[in-house]
């Protein structure tokens, strides 16, 4: 949405005094087709591993000493020694304890692609997968918005500059 409102400075002028009165979201179309891409993605990575002769192991693991991993999966346990361990376990949304997630008021990042309509006004709180990346692509979607997080937890330690996505709300909430 933002990009297609920037579309003036090129000449391309829109049909109505604000994109939203010619452009529809349809935030669940949206959302299935984030959701897809990243299927699709973790499929890919996965096909790769394989085809590079990656032995995947699915299951619950822990450490056993400096370079011996452990693996409980349906088939039982199994051992592993390596050199270097590289611990990828992905994401678990953390919750505040004073403000519990409920999927409707209060969303954690997977929860937000479950929205089927777009909110009149959002506060992203936080740092973390979702919380820098949220504010450009709902700018347009959203009537305000607002995002907070310390620069020290979002940005690079080096400069502690946020980047163009985290610099503040073009509309803040009200």
């Amino acid at each position: 949405m933002v990009r297609i409102e920037n579309a003036r400075q090129l000449g391309l002028h829109i049909a109505g005094a604000d994109v939203s009165d010619v452009v529809r979201v349809d935030l669940e179309e949206v959302n299935r087709r984030v959701l897809d891409l990243a299927i699709a993605q973790s499929d890919d990575i996965r096909q790769r591993l394989l085809q590079d002769g990656v032995h995947l192991v699915e299951g619950q693991a822990r450490l056993d000493g400096e370079s011996r991993v452990v693996a409980l999966t349906g088939a039982g346990e199994e051992a592993f020694d390596a050199d270097i361990v590289l611990v990828a376990t992905g994401t678990t949304p953390r919750e505040l304890p004073d403000a519990p997630c409920d999927g409707e008021r209060i969303l954690n990042w997977k929860q937000v692609y479950n929205l089927s309509e777009l909110p009149e006004r959002l506060i992203v709180v936080g740092s973390g997968v979702t919380g820098p990346s949220s504010p450009p692509p709902t700018t347009g979607w959203v009537a305000k918005w607002c995002w907070s997080a310390p620069a020290a937890r979002c940005c690079p330690a080096r400069t502690r500059t946020p980047p163009p996505c985290c610099s503040g709300p073009s509309r803040a909430a009200a």
